[in-house]
């Protein structure tokens, strides 16, 4: 008799749990939480990429300058010089990734054309294409 009571109690609460997973989905895409994050966790994963490629050159041009070959300054320079270089275009991609999502309303993607909010540019699009 008690697992009956937990399969109705179960049943009750299947589509309000929908619901509300539904609605979570929506307010991710609509905030772009989840998309947020992944941008940041590649942009962080580049950018720890490349400081450990110039802590080794770093190293390498450091015993090339002790062991008193020549060039060893001018090549810590270019080091220093590419790793600004790089550290520029990672941000600089980021901040592109976010401005085209930024810009687009990925929440008129998701949602049917009934659904969609008066005056967004797929609705603009669409009627122009009419």
């Amino acid at each position: 008799m008690l697992y009956g009571d937990v399969a109705a109690e179960a049943r009750q609460w299947g589509y309000p749990i929908l619901a509300a997973s539904g609605s979570l989905l929506i307010f991710d895409k609509m905030m772009g939480f989840s998309t947020s994050w992944m941008r940041f966790m590649e942009a962080a994963i580049l950018l720890e990429a490349r400081a450990e490629a110039f802590k080794t050159a770093w190293l390498r041009a450091l015993n090339s300058a002790q062991e008193g070959e020549g060039r060893s300054t001018e090549k810590m320079f270019e080091l220093v010089e590419q790793l600004n270089s790089d550290i520029y275009q990672i941000v600089h991609a980021e901040t592109a990734k976010w401005l085209t999502e930024f810009r687009s309303n990925d929440l008129d993607s998701i949602l049917p054309s009934h659904m969609r909010f008066p005056g967004s540019r797929r609705e603009k699009n669409e009627r122009r294409e009419d």
